[in-house]
C-alpha cells in the first residue's frame, strides 16, 4: 500500500504550534480520503510488521485507534493472546490521562464517541511506562530525525519521558506520512520516536537510509 505523496507547504519561519496545526489539517484531509477497505488493509499490514517487531518483548505499550487512524485493535488483541502484558491509554480520575492493562476486547468500553475504547482496570499514571519494553505510538507524521507530529493533545509527549532509555518507541502511521523533505516543527516538550511502522515499511530510524539520505528501505512482505 504505497500511498500518494502528501503536498505539504514550506512552513519555515512560522511559530511551531501554528505550523503544526496547518500540517495536522492537511494530513487529516488525506486520511479522510481513505475508504474503509484501504484503512482495513493498512491495519492488517501494520499488524503483521508490528507483531514481528514486538515478538521478543513481554510488556508492550500500545493504544486503541479511532476514526481514520491505522487500526490497532486486532494488533493489541493478538499481542494479548500471545500472553503479553499490554498497556493502553485510559482516562483516570479528574480526566487525568493515564494507562491501564488490556484484558481483551470484551473488556473495552465506549465511554465517549470521540474517545478510544478503554479497559475497565485501574487507571495507572504514566510512571507505569517504565515497565514497557516496547512502545507503539500514534502519529500523523514522522520526519527523518524521528520528530513526531501528534494529534495536538500532548499526551504522548508528557508520557514518553517515563519510558526507560533505550526502549524502542515506534510510531504507527501511513506510508505517505513519512516525511523525507521537511523537518517537522518542534518545541522542547516534543519527544522523538526511534522507529516507524507503516503498511509498507518497518524500520529503526537511527542510521537508516531514510534518516541519512531520505531513501526508504526496500519494501518487504
Amino acid at each position: 500500500m504505497i500511498a500518494t505523496e502528501l503536498r505539504l507547504p514550506d512552513l519555515r519561519g512560522q511559530e511551531p504550534e501554528d505550523a503544526k496545526q496547518q500540517l495536522r489539517g492537511i494530513i487529516r484531509i488525506s486520511r479522510n480520503r481513505l475508504n474503509p477497505s484501504q484503512i482495513e488493509d493498512a491495519g492488517r499490514s501494520i499488524k503483521a510488521r508490528a507483531l514481528e517487531l514486538a515478538a521478543d518483548f513481554q510488556t508492550v505499550a500500545c493504544y486503541i485507534s479511532v476514526r481514520t487512524e491505522p487500526p490497532t485493535l486486532d494488533l493489541v488483541e493478538e499481542l494479548y493472546q500471545q500472553g503479553k502484558n499490554i498497556l493502553i491509554p485510559k482516562l483516570g480520575p479528574r480526566l487525568n490521562r493515564d494507562w491501564s492493562y488490556y484484558r481483551g476486547k470484551e473488556d473495552l468500553a465506549d465511554l465517549s464517541p470521540n474517545r478510544p475504547k478503554e479497559p475497565s482496570g485501574d487507571a495507572l499514571d504514566s510512571s507505569v511506562l517504565a515497565a514497557a519494553e516496547f512502545v507503539f505510538t500514534p502519529a500523523l507524521a514522522v520526519d527523518r530525525e524521528g520528530n513526531r507530529l501528534g494529534q495536538g493533545g500532548g499526551w504522548y509527549d508528557r508520557a514518553l519521558p517515563y519510558v526507560k532509555t533505550g526502549t524502542p518507541v515506534f510510531a504507527l502511521l501511513y506510508s505517505n506520512e513519512l516525511l523525507d523533505n521537511i523537518v517537522l516543527p518542534t518545541n522542547k516538550y516534543d519527544y522523538p520516536v526511534t522507529g516507524v511502522v507503516t503498511p509498507d515499511f518497518a524500520f529503526e530510524l537511527a542510521d537508516s537510509s531514510f534518516q541519512t539520505e531520505g531513501i526508504l528501505p526496500t519494501q518487504t512482505g
